[in-house]
């Protein structure tokens, strides 16, 4: 059995833009970001140190969005987690999954940052394990850069792993007047109640699945 994560040696950055000039707002990310923020370091979940768990709320800028991202990649050597909730863009120009910051704009790329800029950032983590979570429209496109063959196993990022809210092409569910988003409301209820029928862990009091 693979060992859990050692909360000591590991970091979480939480990412998430509510708030935009030109875009839908996403009220429901701020609630997501503490919520998760508090689960990760709710000692029956994870115990992540609450000074391991960087959130990033609102970025107005790329380096505001990534430079806790490189500063975490530099300090885990255990697990590497980084979440980002809010809206996931395609620029007219190509295939590429971006990043939505409080000044972006539909279609217009340099407006948010490129998926390829944050898995720069786990190309580089000395940590074994680096997981991405990413609650936002188109999110499936991030996937191709993590594993395949050919050109997309060049891009790989060695021990990661991607959870996805939506495929390439697909939007994600952020229902009005709810107080998570969907995929995070998923997530969140995992993390408190574990999976049902699943196998039981003996290290924590409340997780009853794995």
């Amino acid at each position: 059995m693979t060992a859990l994560a050692d909360p000591s040696l590991s970091r979480a950055v939480l990412i998430g833009t509510a708030s935009y000039l030109h875009l839908e707002q996403l009220p429901a990310v701020e609630a997501n970001l503490v919520d998760l923020a508090g689960e990760l370091c709710d000692p029956t979940v994870w115990g992540l140190p609450v000074q391991h768990c960087t959130l990033v709320a609102d970025p107005q800028t790329s380096s505001g969005m990534l430079d806790p991202v490189h500063e975490a990649a530099e300090e885990a050597t255990d697990t590497l987690l980084v979440y980002y909730a809010g809206h996931g863009m395609r620029d007219a120009e190509s295939a590429d999954l971006y990043l939505g910051l409080v000044g972006s704009r539909e279609g217009i790329g340099y407006t948010a940052v490129a998926y390829q800029h944050l898995r720069g950032a786990l190309r580089s983590a000395r940590a074994r394990r680096k997981v991405v979570v990413l609650d936002c429209c188109f999110s499936g496109r991030a996937a191709r850069t993590l594993s395949g063959s050919g050109l997309a196993a060049q891009a790989a990022v060695d021990g990661a792993y991607v959870l996805t809210a939506s495929p390439r092409d697909r939007v994600a569910l952020a229902p009005d007047g709810e107080r998570y988003t969907a995929f995070t409301a998923e997530l969140l209820q995992i993390l408190r109640r574990g999976v049902p029928d699943g196998p039981t862990c003996s290290t924590s009091t409340r997780c009853t699945g794995c």
